[in-house]
């Protein structure tokens, strides 16, 4: 069955993916059903409705966390990609080599988007829609960060070494594959257009999460990496990014937590407006030299896979 994707529309093929999508999450739910109360002693309404000061609780929260960003993202991913081409991790943009230059410069292009997805969420996070839709929004964005900041209580080198693992590694993995490797190829693909595909993917990535308070900033986000990786054709460079991303922010926390810094990032703060137009104006020179550096490599992917 190999290979057999390719034969279809874009439109097909979007309709297929979000299909297996559907279906890996109905399996991941199936799974985690009949598997957790055996694996924590937990039911899932015990679990979700539990107190989270439990470290029972806690544990069997990660685990479901771990279990679902595998199975709702990556498995689809994999699958699709094994039905699209005959080598599939190449049609992805995981076989290219990692260039240096290009490593270090998607490390610059992350830090430098910082100030300019500070005043996005700063801008985002003062939205008002009606009062009982913003009453509703705001406790569940409340109870998502009462649940972020429980997972994020790392009191022992091995915690903090978990928490890299589920909330910066795995998803970096996962999430790049689901998106940029597959979901986005399609949409650019569909629309003739790159720029569009990528918005359309940033803004999808976005909604995935289900945060509306910051929904605009991770959108910015996912186009950042859609970037790269539209440049690049390399999606190791986009889990970096990804990587960099939630993993700088676990670090961060960890530091602040063991009382070695001050800054305490799962509080909100304030970016000044010229720090974020300094920030786009020095991302977009990044960008321009990523694209020279990675040029060749792109070119090279696109052939590898039939592409032009």
């Amino acid at each position: 069955m190999t290979g057999y994707l390719k034969n279809y529309s874009p439109g097909m093929q979007f309709v297929i993916f979000i299909g297996l999508t559907l279906g890996c999450y109905l399996v991941f739910f199936l799974v985690t059903a009949g598997l957790m109360p055996a694996i924590s002693g937990l039911s899932m309404l015990e679990m979700v409705n539990g107190n989270l000061s439990d470290p029972k609780v806690l544990e069997a929260l990660k685990l479901t966390q771990l279990i679902s960003t595998v199975m709702v993202f990556l498995l689809p991913a994999l699958i699709f990609c094994y039905l699209w081409s005959e080598k599939p991790f190449r049609y992805a943009g995981l076989s290219g080599r990692l260039n240096i230059t290009a490593v270090v410069l998607t490390i610059l292009i992350m830090v430098s988007a910082l100030p300019a997805v500070g005043v996005m969420g700063d801008w985002n996070s003062r939205l008002h829609l009606t009062p009982h839709l913003d009453q509703y929004i705001h406790a569940l964005e409340n109870e998502a960060g009462t649940m972020t900041n429980a997972i994020l209580l790392m009191p022992t080198f091995g915690s903090f070494l978990y928490s890299m693992v589920i909330i910066a590694l795995v998803p970096a993995i996962a999430e790049e594959f689901f998106f940029r490797g597959v979901l986005q190829r399609i949409l650019v693909k569909w629309t003739h257009r790159t720029w569009i595909g990528i918005i359309l993917t940033g803004a999808i990535f976005s909604f995935a999460h289900f945060e509306f308070l910051g929904f605009v900033p991770r959108m910015a986000l996912g186009i950042i990496i859609g970037v790269i990786y539209a440049y690049s054709g390399n999606l190791w460079l986009a889990v970096l990014a990804h990587f960099f991303n939630n993993g700088s922010q676990v670090i961060l926390v960890y530091l602040y937590q063991l009382k070695w810094i001050k800054l305490d990032v799962t509080k909100d703060s304030t970016t000044p407006w010229l720090e974020g137009l300094a920030s786009v104006l020095v991302l977009s020179a990044f960008f321009v030299l990523f694209r020279k550096v990675t040029a060749k490599q792109q070119a090279d992917w696109k052939l590898s896979i039939g592409e032009r």
